[in-house]
Order: structure tokens, then sequence, then C-alpha cells
């Protein structure tokens, strides 16, 4: 009984081996290393598995040994590579890119030159505004946009001794009201650039559109739902409905505006060693000092102010 026993088990392992030697094919040695591996884990039990491999290998004029031995060489080789490309990933991690590229831009080079000295005071976003501003000029005027940064160098120059520092400031001239005296420069005539008075009139115009229209919608509205109202309701109706009537157009014409306009970039100083004696102010919050209590509550809040105010 014990012999069929075992002759049936050699059976059923012969067929599992076959059925698993059709299934992968060609052993590759990563399979091998891993399979040893695991049967060697097994001790004695796993020996005709391991003569097997050994067998499968024979084939392809190897060894169990030279497996173990290349694969080893090959997981430390990648465990190298992966370290490598790790510390090199921390290393760009760790350059300062904003000052490389600014190394290498030419326009950055011009606009240094400004002649009140403001625009290396800058933050790399106000710098990179200004670059990007005389980018979209030469892509509008179909000029190089060294040559906007150079007119407007030009422009600064010219009033390098004007009371008023903005006048030599190389932004003045590209994101401020000194862009059409820089762009008249540039085109060599007259461009005419929308002002912001303009700006400003056609913003209030509309809600003013928007709000006479909506009134009159709406007292329209009552008047013909209505037929017995009379003169002192009308005029009681258009007093009520007015404010309302012209915050919706208030609201219609900004949720209009953000849509169409993208937001405006407030250049500002780096002034990463404080603020500069001549920058300096004063910062004025009006408030009732009504009791001990109040008092404590501005005190705390001009700390807060200062902490979060530092630049």
């Amino acid at each position: 009984t014990a012999t069929k026993e075992e002759s049936g088990l050699k059976d059923e392992f012969r067929k599992a081996i076959q059925q698993h030697e059709d299934q992968i094919g060609i052993m590759k040695p990563a399979y091998a290393e891993r399979l040893l591996h695991r049967l060697r884990e097994e001790g004695g039990d796993a020996a005709p598995i391991i003569r097997w491999v050994d067998g499968k290998l024979a084939l392809y004029h190897s060894s169990a040994e030279e497996i173990v031995h290349e694969e080893h060489q090959k997981q430390a080789c990648y465990q190298s590579s992966m370290g490598n490309a790790i510390t090199s990933l921390r290393l760009i991690t760790s350059l300062k890119w904003e000052e490389i590229y600014e190394q290498l831009s030419l326009l950055n080079h011009i606009l240094n030159q400004d002649p009140a000295g403001i625009y290396s005071l800058m933050d790399f976003s106000s710098r990179e505004s200004y670059r990007k501003k005389a980018e979209a000029l030469a892509e509008r005027y179909g000029l190089d946009e060294m040559q906007v940064a150079v007119k407007a160098l030009e422009c600064a120059r010219e009033n390098r001794n004007n009371s008023q520092e903005k006048f030599s400031h190389v932004g003045y001239y590209i994101v401020d009201d000194g862009l059409e005296q820089m762009v008249d420069k540039l085109c060599g005539r007259k461009r005419k650039i929308r002002s912001k008075s303009i700006s400003s009139l056609l913003y209030f115009g509309f809600i003013g559109i928007f709000t006479l229209g909506g009134w009159f919608l709406f007292l329209a509205g009552i008047h013909t739902s209505s037929e017995v109202i009379g003169y002192g309701e009308m005029l009681l109706s258009a007093v009520i409905s007015f404010l309302p009537v012209w915050s919706i157009a208030i609201g219609i014409v900004n949720w209009a505006v953000t849509r169409i306009y993208k937001p405006f970039h407030i250049p500002k100083l780096e002034l990463k060693e404080g603020i500069p004696e001549k920058y300096r102010t004063m910062v004025v919050i009006p408030t009732l000092l009504t009791d001990v209590k109040r008092v404590m509550e501005l005190v705390e809040q001009m700390e807060v102010f200062y902490l979060a105010n530092q630049e």
C-alpha cells in the first residue's frame, strides 16, 4: 500500500512538473533564482524539484549557483542605479532654477539695468510678470522682446533726473501709465492704448445700463400685472426696488469682468534684508477704545498684523 501511494505521488509530481514546464517554457534567471530560494527553504522535501531545476538550467549551459550569482549581481546593479537616480533627483530639486533661468535670460539682463535700481530688488514673480508683459507686447506688435526691453530702458533713462522715482523705473513703461509712451517709441508712431479712465467709464456705464434696464423691466412688470396701481404706489415701488436692482447689476458686471479679464499682478519688492528707511511707513487702523478688553484685542491683532506682513 505504501509503495502504491509513493508511486502515485511520484506520478502526480511528474505530472505537475510537466504542466509547469509546459507553462513557463524557457526558464528566466530571475524566476529560477526566486524558485530555488523558496525550494531551499523547504529543506530535503524539495530535492526532486531542485534536481529538475538543475536539469532545466543545464539545457542552457548554466547551473543553479551561476544563476543565483548573476541574479544577485543584477539586483545590486539595479539598486546602485536606483540610488544614483534618487540622489540625482534630490540634487536637481535642490537647485535654484529661478536664479539659473535669470542668469541665462537676455531679457532679464536688459531690464536689470533699471536706472531706478528697483527691478533687481523685486521678487521673482514680479520680475517674471515684467518679462511676460514684454513678451506679450512683442508678440502684439510683431517685434522682438529685446526691442521692447531696450525701449523701456531708454524711456527710463530719459527720465532719470525726474523728481518722481517711478518715471525712471522700467516697469512704469511696461505695465503702468508709461506704456503708451514706450509703445510710441517702439512703433515710431502714435498707438492708442485704452486708458484706465476709459475702463472705469465702461465699468460704471455697464452698471448704470443694467441698473436702469432691470429697474425699467421691474416697474413695467408691476404696471402690467396690476390694473389699479396708482402713481403713489408706482413711485414707492420704484424707490424700494432701486437698491436691490442696483446690487444685482453690480454683481452681474463684476461676474462678467472676472470672467473676461485676468487678475493683474501687483509688483512688489523682495526686501530680503528688511524694509529700508526710505520705504518705511505707518499703517493707521481707526478704532474705538471702549474698554480694556478691546485694547487687549487690538494689541493682539497688531502682533498678528506684524507677523503676517514682515515682507
